[in-house]
């Protein structure tokens, strides 16, 4: 791990803590995207089975939620963790009622969450705190804390598959890895510099993570935290998914599209113009559709993953950010920096 941050993410160190506004309109706070919702396994296909499917692409509900929401998630509970930057929170809400059913109270600007795979345990990064925060979801409290190394602000945060260990990401040039039991740092893995986007492959053997500082995405192995491959994306990166076969990789831009790369090869597929630049994105759980998200334009763009092209556009208005579906796909839920929350089915 190095001793200081390189210059580019030294200039903006001392932002983090305000959610300061970075060039091309996206926040320090960018810093998260959540992972995607549960995963298939790697035998499975889109045509699989039947549970699983995608939203139509209509807007069902918009629900007011205050204090700046940012980073989401949702637990195979069907329990959805909503961060709350501007009021130290984490907002519970479900994709069933689709109101606000409560509260937890957590550090300073909490950015990303993310359910371990038994939904029993959530993880939040305090990005104002520097530390990850351990929440116990039947109790609905903030149990316990990790601090991360002096000066780190923590951004993007996910769950191994194994639930053993947690992925944690912020704005020098490291992800840091946890024991889920012990809850302490045990190794860093190199990567671009402000790491503040996950993926997980569907055969639980590699995360993938975007740097939007660095314009890079970097491949490593779960298991052993080796670096794989780096993808050149150019532009700001932010959002990345896979689709459930592991054999493709969608890296969003700020700069106004979404590149389509061969996991095998680190080779680029095609690059997809956008309306706008895109941040958060998540793929459905049916493998058909990649939802993204464009704030300055306040809309979810579609890109159908069978024909690889831009489908529909979905206005939700304000400046939508980070995007899950539900496990079985019928639901997505995506947040909103103007203070409400979209459900789209």
């Amino acid at each position: 791990m190095q001793d200081a941050p390189p210059p580019s993410a030294r200039a903006f160190r001392k932002a983090t803590l305000y959610i300061a506004t970075l060039t091309l309109g996206v926040t320090l706070a960018a810093c998260s995207d959540s992972p995607s919702a549960p995963q298939l396994s790697s035998t499975s296909t889109p045509s699989a089975s039947a549970l699983f499917t995608h939203p139509a692409g209509i807007l069902a509900r918009t629900t007011p939620l205050t204090g700046t929401p940012w980073g989401v998630d949702i637990s195979i509970n069907e329990v959805a963790y909503v961060t709350q930057l501007a009021s130290n929170q984490v907002a519970v809400t479900n994709t069933t009622s689709q109101t606000i059913n409560g509260e937890v109270a957590v550090g300073s600007t909490p950015t990303a969450v993310a359910f371990s795979p038994d939904g029993l345990t959530a993880y939040v990064t305090n990005q104002g705190d520097g530390t990850l925060g351990v929440i116990d979801v039947a109790t609905g409290v903030q149990t316990a804390t990790v601090p991360l190394p002096s000066g780190v602000s923590p951004f993007a945060v996910a769950a191994a598959p194994s639930g053993k260990t947690v992925f944690v990401s912020g704005n020098m040039t490291e992800v840091y890895v946890v024991n889920a039991k012990t809850l302490k740092i045990v190794d860093s893995i190199p990567v671009g510099s402000a790491p503040n986007a996950f993926a997980l492959s569907p055969n639980e053997k590699f995360f993938y993570v975007s740097s939007f500082v660095g314009g890079t995405a970097t491949q490593f192995n779960i298991a052993t935290h080796h670096v794989v491959r780096t993808f050149a994306t150019g532009g700001t990166p932010q959002g990345l998914s896979t689709n459930k076969a592991g054999t493709e990789l969608y890296v969003v831009n700020e700069g106004g599209f979404v590149s389509l790369f061969t996991v095998a090869t680190g080779a680029l597929i095609t690059t997809l113009p956008l309306t706008a630049g895109g941040f958060g994105t998540a793929v459905s759980p049916d493998d058909n559709h990649l939802y993204v998200s464009e704030p300055s334009a306040g809309i979810v763009q579609v890109v159908n993953l069978i024909t690889r092209a831009i489908g529909k556009t979905i206005t939700v208005g304000g400046e939508p950010r980070r995007i899950a579906f539900n496990p079985s796909g019928k639901i997505a839920v995506v947040t909103n920096a103007q203070d409400f929350l979209s459900f789209i089915k």
